[in-house]
């Protein structure tokens, strides 16, 4: 049968069930056929009626499935808002079966349309536990270092979002914080750079264990920072954290900090020099046009 007599059948399905809830039971194997169409729109109609006539788990997870094979099988940028905008209502009612296709939604980070970026990780984010911790964590760092590999259409937007997707999985779960942290601070340069450090303050400051391997980090990359907002954190960082001991050497941190902020300024002083000062006013001097005037007789006499 065609795709249009599959579409009649799921009409048809949830028209009865409306009037008679009882019958539900002889429309569900119907529909987990329906599932596995290769019409796009078959499948998706029959996820949407599953999820809407059972909420066993066999029947969500059926749907959480059939809703991520689209999202990564469609071109059509309208198809996969709209997948996503299913699996977010999805989530709130079963986040712990979708939860189990998690990487499956991840995928469509491949997407080079920011929205759809970002409604995947709207809907990611919050699903991430203890089991998938790391995979998820591996994944959004391989995004951001193809952000800096790659150019990207909204290449700084896409990396401020997983600079901030990263942050959230960081404070929550600390088995992840300290090697996440140490791979952001390899990307200070640019405008992604003050999002970057706003993170590292927000982990250094609730996690003190990671203060010492971090504290290192931005001293090694402090001359890698390209804009002023930036610099302004990681100097309160330095500021404030820098006699955190090193366990290598067993020393605060402190001289170290103070030398990498020292050969950033360059040898004093930091005013202008003298003789530059004077040659600047002489050449303004010169530069300066003089005015002359003279008495001009006119012919009548005036």
């Amino acid at each position: 049968f065609g795709d249009g007599f599959a579409l009649l059948v799921l009409e048809l399905s949830r028209k009865v069930c409306r009037r008679d809830p009882a019958q539900k039971s002889r429309f569900v194997r119907c529909l987990f056929q329906l599932l596995r169409s290769e019409s796009q729109a078959v499948s998706y109609e029959a996820a949407w009626s599953l999820v809407s006539l059972s909420t066993a788990p066999t029947a969500v997870r059926a749907c959480a499935q059939a809703y991520a094979a689209l999202l990564n099988a469609t071109s059509d940028n309208n198809v996969k808002l709209i997948v996503l905008d299913r699996l977010s209502e999805l989530k709130k009612y079963h986040s712990k079966v979708v939860q189990e296709i998690i990487m499956d939604v991840l995928r469509a980070l491949s997407s080079p349309n920011i929205l759809i970026c970002k409604k995947t990780l709207a809907v990611a984010i919050d699903l991430v536990g203890p089991r998938n911790i790391e995979e998820v964590m591996l994944l959004l760092k391989r995004e951001v270092i193809r952000t800096q590999e790659t150019e990207l259409e909204h290449g700084d937007e896409y990396k401020a979002l997983l600079i901030q997707a990263i942050h959230k999985c960081a404070t929550r779960f600390a088995e992840v914080a300290d090697s996440v942290v140490l791979v952001l601070l390899d990307f200070l340069g640019g405008d992604g750079g003050y999002n970057v450090m706003v993170c590292v303050k927000s982990i250094i400051e609730q996690y003190p264990n990671f203060r010492a391997t971090i504290i290192r980090k931005i001293i090694d990359n402090l001359d890698e920072i390209t804009t002023s907002e930036a610099l302004r954190v990681a100097l309160w960082i330095l500021g404030t954290y820098s006699e955190t001991v090193d366990p290598s050497s067993n020393e605060p941190m402190l001289n170290d900090a103070f030398e990498a902020i020292q050969g950033l300024l360059g040898e004093p002083p930091f005013t202008q020099l003298k003789e530059e000062d004077s040659a600047a006013k002489k050449s303004d001097e010169s530069a300066v046009t003089t005015v002359v005037t003279k008495n001009i007789v006119l012919a009548d006499g005036t």
